[in-house]
């Protein structure tokens, strides 16, 4: 299951409300049904990349919640199109599932899309911070240790020229956990 970028999570569901300083982008019918996917394939140790609102939406669905950030979004046109993306720099933990597939931990720079995300007060306590902002410690990184391939990213890996090449490998790795669960689940 790959969880993409997008919308702001509607903060009824992680008993906040709608902020009053900021245009807030909400799709709760999207919510509801990628919560019910993500719940679907947690409980069936289903391979999961979540990517931005993703990571957002994985950290809720697990009893996390988020937090409005100022200096991770970059500048939007009128349109909502991006227009300038920001960047900053990340530790990767070594010794994490990210690490493991990346070929590294330690202190890479990564883009920057997002108006919220979690620190550690609103991570989930079902989940691990594998990576941070070496400028004000966000999470940018989230694993399962209670999975074999859960991980989320708050940055954006798909945005390739934008972020060393060695993130590709999550999509790859991501991949190869779908193949080896498909082939593992057919011999049942």
């Amino acid at each position: 299951l790959v969880l993409t970028g997008g919308e702001d999570v509607h903060p009824s569901r992680y008993n906040s409300t709608p902020l009053a300083t900021r245009k807030q982008w909400f799709n709760e019918p999207r919510d509801a049904m990628e919560i019910e996917l993500l719940r679907a394939a947690l409980n069936d140790d289903m391979p999961v990349y979540a990517i931005c609102r993703g990571m957002q939406l994985l950290n809720v669905t697990l009893g996390g919640s988020l937090v409005d950030l100022e200096g991770h979004s970059g500048t939007f046109t009128d349109d909502g199109d991006i227009d300038e993306v920001a960047y900053h720099r990340i530790f990767i933990t070594p010794g994490s599932k990210l690490a493991a597939v990346v070929g590294s931990g330690g202190i890479v720079r990564v883009n920057s899309i997002h108006y919220q995300g979690m620190r550690e007060a609103q991570k989930s306590p079902l989940l691990m911070a594998s990576a941070y902002s070496l400028e004000d410690g966000v999470i940018e990184a989230l694993e399962s240790p209670n999975h074999r391939w859960v991980i989320g990213v708050q940055f954006h890996p798909e945005r390739r020229m934008e972020l060393p090449p060695h993130f590709d490998r999550l999509f790859q790795s991501l991949a190869e956990r779908a193949e080896e669960r498909f082939f593992t689940t057919q011999k049942r």
